[in-house]
């Protein structure tokens, strides 16, 4: 049904056009929020034709203007992030198999063993700019919508644990594989865009 409706949904562009569908949209306290949605692809063009079975979406609290969903629909099923100023970020995932999903605060997720660590040597970070020609690419701040073109590789073991986190096994096909991959791919760079465009003012599409 939810893929039913999102088919009418309009397609965002740099026109910034309002959207006019609504949807309900739960949150973590178990009460549905209403956000006006249009279609966002994170993939080109052409990419997007060969996989019309993976669709990214944006909206807009119509409460809560400030509060900001993204959300993916793919094989895997249902992915979203909420970026709110008042309660913070939120995510929908898939629980179980059987279409049952669970919507958490990023707050209450258990603390990592260990804390992240910078291994980035530290005459990176403190090292003064010395060529002239090298400050023309500072951030200019102009707060401009910046589009990159992401190519986007993965590593044997990313593959592996996102194909059999999909239900496959070994001797399944290449091609269904790759697809599992790929779905892993389009929701988590979905939910980085969200952050990218919020604090950077920039957004990853990905190239075949």
């Amino acid at each position: 049904k939810l893929k039913s409706v999102l088919g009418k949904a309009s397609k965002s562009t740099t026109e910034a056009k309002p959207s006019n569908l609504v949807i309900k949209i739960p949150n973590s306290t178990g009460e549905l929020d209403d956000f006006k949605v249009q279609e966002s692809s994170i993939l080109e063009p052409d990419y997007q034709a060969k996989h019309p079975e993976l669709r990214t979406y944006i909206g807009q609290n119509i409460k809560n203007p400030s509060s900001i969903i993204r959300f993916s629909i793919t094989q895997k099923g249902f992915h979203g992030i909420v970026l709110s100023s008042k309660t913070g970020t939120q995510f929908i995932d898939p629980y179980t198999q059987d279409n049952t999903y669970v919507v958490y605060n990023k707050g209450d997720l258990p603390e990592l063993k260990e804390a992240y660590k910078c291994h980035l040597p530290e005459r990176f970070t403190t090292e003064k700019e010395t060529d002239e020609g090298s400050k023309s690419f500072k951030n200019p701040g102009d707060s401009k919508l910046r589009t990159f073109r992401l190519a986007l590789a993965s590593t044997v073991e990313y593959s592996e644990f996102h194909w059999k986190a999909a239900g496959l096994e070994d001797g399944d096909t290449e091609a269904d594989k790759k697809e599992a991959v790929l779905d892993a791919m389009v929701v988590t760079m979905h939910r980085v865009n969200s952050v990218f465009q919020k604090d950077l003012a920039a957004l990853m599409t990905m190239v075949d």
